[in-house]
């Protein structure tokens, strides 16, 4: 019902008298659902403008299998490459996946662990979310077995990682270009097949200047995902580790 004149003044002037708590009551009272909405429409902006300012773009994806970096090694590692690039640090990030697990043991604790680390492998790797990786020799030997490192002769020849200080440590592992297991276990008279070739697709990284603080029990290699879409950032970060 629409209220004459009149009535909106004596309301306006009943509603002055009243005391501070009065005021408070009555507007709750009366504009209960106009506050809830007021209240989560604010929150919902916040949260809209918080997750803007604080959301930072990948730049590359990066992945630790069978390796554990410490926290100073790993801001060294990922955190100061933005910048050292020439990007703003609140803005890129490297993305890490840590925490993953390769083995070609039979083990059953280790072998479940394994195979739900390779399937999140596979997952960033078919949807192109994985760019470099850090890995010991095991993990190093299963990945390229399967083809998934990138060949990096070609990658890092000549200038600028010629120069001594910046000359990479190259080593090279068996790559499965085909075999025969699949008809085996369908046909067990066939015999065994297998061909396989030898390329370069790991650094040795165990000398860098940003590992100093690491001791592993063994070498650390990194490589290059075949089928990254950021072959030049890989290639810079190449650069900025050696160079660091």
């Amino acid at each position: 019902m629409k209220l004459s004149d009149q009535e909106k003044r004596e309301r306006r002037r009943r509603f002055l008298q009243m005391s501070f708590p009065e005021k408070a009551d009555h507007i709750i009272t009366y504009y209960k659902a106009h506050i809830v909405i007021i209240i989560l429409a604010l929150i919902v902006i916040i949260s809209c403008i918080s997750g803007y300012l604080t959301s930072k773009t990948p730049i590359l994806y990066a992945a630790e299998i069978n390796v554990v970096f410490g926290d100073d090694s790993r801001k060294a590692l990922y955190s100061d490459f933005p910048g050292k690039n020439g990007l703003d640090p609140r803005r890129n990030e490297i993305r890490v996946y840590s925490g993953l697990y390769l083995t070609a043991s039979s083990g059953e604790e280790t072998h479940s662990y394994s195979y739900a680390s390779g399937i999140k492998i596979m997952g960033a790797i078919d949807a192109e979310k994985m760019d470099i990786v850090f890995m010991n020799r095991e993990a190093y030997d299963i990945l390229s077995g399967r083809g998934y490192l990138m060949e990096l002769s070609g990658l890092i020849e000549g200038e600028p990682f010629s120069d001594r200080r910046t000359k990479p440590e190259l080593v090279s592992n068996s790559v499965i270009l085909s075999d025969n297991s699949l008809e085996i276990a369908l046909d067990e008279t066939i015999s065994p097949g297998q061909k396989t070739t030898r390329a370069e697709n790991a650094i040795r990284v165990n000398n860098c200047s940003l590992l100093k603080n690491e001791h592993p029990d063994g070498d650390i290699y990194l490589g290059v995902i075949a089928n990254s879409p950021r072959i030049d950032k890989a290639a810079d970060y190449i650069l900025c580790l050696l160079n660091s």
